[in-house]
């Protein structure tokens, strides 16, 4: 059999790591390409203009992304962090029960 060690803490950490991640680049990702925007504006009617702002909002369209993605990651594991220490306390509140239930016959 396979002995899978899931740790709550881990998780937990994890899912701050990806948090901050996530707000650090999520601050940051609007404003990477504002010269290359600034750019594509001055010279219109050059044809690298409006291709090179075309490339700079879908650039900026796949961070945001990314950027959701980050954070939904990010709850994920805090919500399974959640789970694992919820039934860790149960199965602990449970044990303390049996054993309760056993002195109390003896």
């Amino acid at each position: 059999m396979f002995d899978i060690r899931i740790r709550p803490d881990g998780l937990h950490q994890a899912s701050g790591a990806l948090g901050a991640t996530s707000a650090h680049v999520g601050e940051r990702s609007g404003h990477w390409l504002d010269g290359s925007l600034i750019a594509a504006g001055a010279y219109p009617e050059w044809a690298a203009g409006p291709a090179l702002q075309e490339c700079a909002q879908a650039w900026q369209t796949h961070m945001t992304s990314v950027v959701q993605q980050l954070q939904t990651y990010s709850e994920q594991l805090r919500d399974s962090a959640h789970s694992y220490d919820a039934a860790n306390e149960e199965a602990g509140r449970r044990f303390d029960q049996a054993a309760r239930d056993l002195n109390a016959g003896a």
